[in-house]
């Protein structure tokens, strides 16, 4: 259970923190669909879907799993007293609900998430998660605290001087020298050329490579595992209103 918070609440995360693509405006996306291929572009399996509403507004985010378990985010845009909500649900490979959560936000009044607080189906608060940002509104720390209100897990965010994130830095509270580090590269456009994945110890651990069309939409991912030698490649599918 344990796994699946951490895991639910990095996709929220990710759902809900990271920006459309850049040309949004011009092409009105209605859902995003990642897949997994093998090199000559054949699916192997689906990896995740995003859901927006007509005004950009996410909705919906299901996460599939290898092992054919999937996780159902359900986001409420009506942002009432700088609350909203978001409904998590933890599906079994047999389409059987395993468990759901319900993630209470707390938002600026331009909309940016400060804290978090996971409740699970039993009504007991599983994991707060509080964020903190600079003076230009992006976010520089976030820090996770477990249930016995110990921090738990802390993401530092840096940023170059156009604006654009360059590094995440990951430290465990419980093991403060093993860091787990982001390194973004980007061409002229903003846009997130490669992704490095690294420890501490300068163990290099994975590296993505993006693909864009002309658009400016991710077309591809190529994932190089370096301790492994393995290589991923991943699709994007769009659909516009």
């Amino acid at each position: 259970m344990r796994k699946i918070l951490l895991c639910l609440l990095v996709l929220f995360l990710t759902a809900s923190c990271k920006d459309l693509p850049v040309s949004y405006s011009e092409n009105k996306i209605h859902t995003i669909t990642k897949y997994q291929t093998d090199s000559n572009g054949k699916i192997l399996r689906k990896v995740f879907f995003k859901e927006f509403d007509w005004n950009g507004n996410l909705i919906r985010f299901i996460e599939y799993f290898p092992n054919g378990n999937f996780l159902v985010q359900e986001f409420s845009n009506h942002k009432d007293n700088n609350i909203s909500i978001v409904n998590i649900k933890y599906f079994n490979k047999e389409n059987i609900l395993d468990s759901q959560f319900v993630s209470i936000n707390t938002l600026t009044p331009t909309g940016k998430i400060l804290q978090s607080i996971v409740i699970n189906q039993n009504g007991d608060t599983s994991q707060i998660s509080q964020f903190v940002y600079d003076s230009l509104g992006n976010l520089i720390t976030q820090i996770d605290i477990a249930k016995d209100k110990r921090t738990e897990i802390m993401y530092q965010y840096v940023y170059n001087s156009a604006g654009n994130l360059v590094k995440i830095i990951k430290a465990n509270t419980f093991e403060p020298e093993n860091k787990i580090i982001q390194e973004f590269s980007y061409d002229t456009q903003k846009q997130i050329l490669n992704l490095k994945i690294y420890a501490s110890n300068e163990n290099n651990l994975e590296n993505i490579t993006f693909i864009y069309n002309n658009s400016g939409l991710i077309l591809k991912e190529i994932h190089r595992f370096t301790y492994e030698d393995r290589i991923e490649y991943y699709e994007y599918k769009y659909t516009f209103f």
